[in-house]
């Protein structure tokens, strides 16, 4: 799988956006759409996918100046002391139902758009079939090379091929998102006080929240990049952002089969054909990127007040994953460091129902001790009136 990145320039510019591989994760991954044929597919490649990405990269690309970690206080003693940020695996997050209600937004619209695209080819063969006998001959050629088998084959695969092809593709990706994958997410707020995280991962008003500098919140798990995605809550803008996608992969078959349409048989056209396949290819998997990151990236508007943003590992195998419990239950999690070997640690908020006074000394102590310089009054008590 290859997966977008950011990795943060500075604090006063944006995220800049990079790509890694499964076998490379240094190797840059641009050239899927610089380096197309653009005689051969008029740029309807990078047409309609390269003015996808943007919208998408945009959502995520202005992070507030800080970012909030909630954590209990072994947390928090752990992330002073070695530096480094926990990513547990998305299978194992608080709410588990978080990756579900994901997948089975992008498997409804698949079926919708499924529907919609198959009326529109049934519509476009009708109109075929009742075109002169002169027309039907003069195309015969192109007809029988993409089907095969003449007129009768053709209805055929127009009918069902391209959506069928398609939904079992994206049906796949979704099983190996749903089960298969190792993606790590580490968690983040824009809101440094809020009551449902003290309730929540604050452990009933006990915990403590990170403030960390956005721009240069830069994490590696061992040499390779993460990135950082913005959570989006709104069905409506969630279901648009899936519908633009799987609408261009299913039309982006006719877009390109066009272009050598009224090629003749020749070996020059059979080549082009398979550039053509290629490119159809190099589409599913910027699809499956989305898909992906969709997955991770979307949840349910009731969650909308934490204004969450996330720092996201997928791993390949290679992590070595460590562990730690939940009441009676293992987690898995791996540790993310930062590229400039310290977190940009801006301050600490501490939950509302620890003694302020004894719990302010404490966390001075344990940040100067471990080498993080804070200014003063950047630690401090919650102003939620809140008793656990």
């Amino acid at each position: 799988m290859f997966l977008i990145s950011y990795v943060p320039m500075s604090s006063k510019r944006p995220f800049k956006l990079r790509f890694h591989s499964k076998g490379a994760h240094h190797a840059s991954r641009s050239n899927i759409i610089t380096s197309l044929p653009a005689n051969l597919v008029d740029n309807n490649l990078s047409n309609n996918f390269a003015s996808l990405v943007k919208p998408w990269n945009d959502l995520h690309s202005k992070p507030p100046e800080i970012l909030y970690h909630y954590t209990t206080a072994p947390g928090v003693a752990g992330i002073l002391r070695e530096s480094r940020i926990h990513a547990t695996h998305a299978a194992f997050l608080n709410d588990p139902s978080e990756i579900q209600y994901a997948v089975s937004l992008v498997r409804n619209i698949l079926a919708e758009e499924k529907q919609k695209y198959e009326k529109e080819l049934e519509q476009k063969v009708d109109e075929r079939m009742m075109a002169s006998e002169k027309e039907i001959q003069e195309n015969l050629s192109w007809w029988e090379t993409i089907a095969g088998w003449g007129l009768g084959a053709v209805e055929k695969w127009a009918r069902k091929m391209p959506t069928r092809e398609t939904n079992a593709w994206v049906a796949d990706r979704l099983n190996v998102l749903d089960t298969q994958s190792d993606v790590y997410i580490a968690c983040f707020c824009e809101d440094g006080d809020l009551l449902s995280q003290w309730r929540g991962y604050g452990a009933a008003g006990g915990g403590y929240a990170m403030a960390l500098r956005a721009q240069n919140l830069s994490l590696s798990y061992n040499g390779s990049s993460t990135f950082l995605r913005k959570v989006i809550y709104e069905p409506t803008q969630q279901s648009g952002l899936i519908r633009i996608w799987i609408r261009s992969l299913l039309r982006l078959r006719d877009l390109l089969w066009g272009q050598i349409q009224d090629l003749p048989l020749s070996e020059e056209r059979k080549q082009k054909e398979a550039l053509l396949q290629e490119q159809l290819e190099k589409a599913k998997v910027m699809t499956a990127e989305f898909l992906a990151e969709c997955i991770i990236c979307f949840k349910n508007r009731a969650y909308q007040d934490e204004k969450e943003w996330r720092v996201i590992h997928f791993d390949h195998g290679t992590s070595q994953v460590k562990f730690r419990t939940r009441g009676n239950a293992l987690v898995p999690f791996v540790e993310l460091e930062p590229i400039e070997k310290k977190l940009p640690l801006h301050g600490i908020t501490f939950g509302p129902t620890l003694e302020p006074i004894t719990t302010m000394r404490v966390l001075s102590m344990a940040a100067r001790t471990h080498g993080h310089t804070l200014d003063s009054g950047a630690i401090h008590q919650s102003k939620i009136p809140y008793r656990g």
